[in-house]
């Protein structure tokens, strides 16, 4: 009986300590109108907010903090450090503006002729979907003092850049469906991640893993390819509606709608392969340990990533006994 105790005692406390912490949900934004649209990273959040308007407004989580950016007519903001950047209509075009945090000023990074939309950011380079040629495609801007330049301009369709780490990625139709493709912004070299005959849309990447949105399954699933591998990976099988992939490197989120129910926030872990429901929730963004996303009522929420689970030595030594009694 006293070896069973022990047997007992000692499962106990291995389950309690690969237990994993809880996840923490808070409230970042709950102003009349809808936000939505987040981006985040590091400490600050923009996004695109309906109380005045379409506006955009910012979130510093280290001091609690919400501020306004600016621009009527605004919409998909994307931040990196301390600039944030969107798309402004103005006179039935679409121009991309950048807001300084440090020094709140507010500046025009492309106006061309057309339509330019959906920027991202990182660091100093700025990348858009870009018209001007009267078909879509990409371009960036350097902010230390470079000009624009082209990433993709072939007669094809490229748009919805994202970028990390030097690395641009982007959905492409040049051959006849939806690819994604990337271009290292050091070597100037551009470079294919997927080209199944399937539809890939909506790319996005965290230093060397690209996620997307798959139609090769016969519905909407989430697909990532790790850029040193250079291995592809399925995240989901036989969704119908998962979209709006995002990664931190160790996780994947996206957003689905299960049956009788509003759009709900999904993560994949990356190193163990479980799937988990989170919140209903929409467009979801991820940074380091932090989490942020719409939910139905049109707030803007905000969640710390739990820690892994990990053995403690308490653990490791319920198991060394484990062993001794065998």
């Amino acid at each position: 009986m006293v070896g069973r105790n022990w047997l007992l005692c000692g499962v106990a406390l291995l389950v309690a300590c690969q237990t994993a912490g809880a996840w923490n949900s808070f409230p970042i934004c709950t102003a009349s109108g809808t936000q939505i649209r987040p981006s985040i990273d590091g400490d600050i959040v923009a996004w695109h907010d309906e109380r005045d308007g379409a506006e955009i407004y910012g979130y510093d989580l280290s001091t609690s903090s919400e501020f306004y950016i600016g621009g009527d007519y605004s919409d998909s903001p994307d931040v990196s450090g301390n600039t944030v950047v969107w798309h402004r209509f103005i006179g039935g075009e679409r121009d991309i503006y950048g807001y300084d945090i440090s020094t709140g000023q507010t500046s025009v990074i492309c106006d061309a002729a057309g339509r330019q939309d959906y920027a991202a950011i990182d660091g100093n380079v700025v990348v858009w979907s870009d018209y001007r040629n009267s078909t879509w495609d990409i371009y960036g801007r350097d902010l230390t003092g470079g000009g624009e330049f082209p990433i993709c301009d072939l007669p094809s369709e490229a748009a919805l850049p994202e970028v990390d780490g030097g690395i641009v990625v982007w959905s492409d139709d040049r051959n006849g469906n939806s690819d994604i493709f990337g271009y290292n912004l050091s070597t100037h070299t551009e470079f294919t991640i997927c080209t199944d005959p399937a539809d890939q849309w909506y790319p996005t990447i965290c230093e060397n893993l690209v996620v997307w949105w798959d139609s090769r399954q016969g519905g909407s699933d989430i697909y990532a390819y790790d850029l040193l591998t250079q291995q592809e990976q399925t995240i989901t099988t036989g969704k119908t509606l998962a979209r709006q992939a995002v990664t931190n490197g160790r996780y994947v989120f996206w957003i689905d709608q299960p049956a009788d129910s509003w759009w709900t926030v999904f993560c994949h872990d990356l190193l163990t392969g479980t799937e988990s429901e989170l919140w209903p929730g929409v467009v979801p963004d991820v940074s380091g340990n932090i989490l942020v996303w719409s939910n139905e009522y049109g707030d803007l929420m905000g969640a710390v990533i739990p820690e892994p689970a990990t053995m403690s030595l308490l653990g490791l030594g319920a198991l060394a006994l484990l062993k001794r009694r065998k």
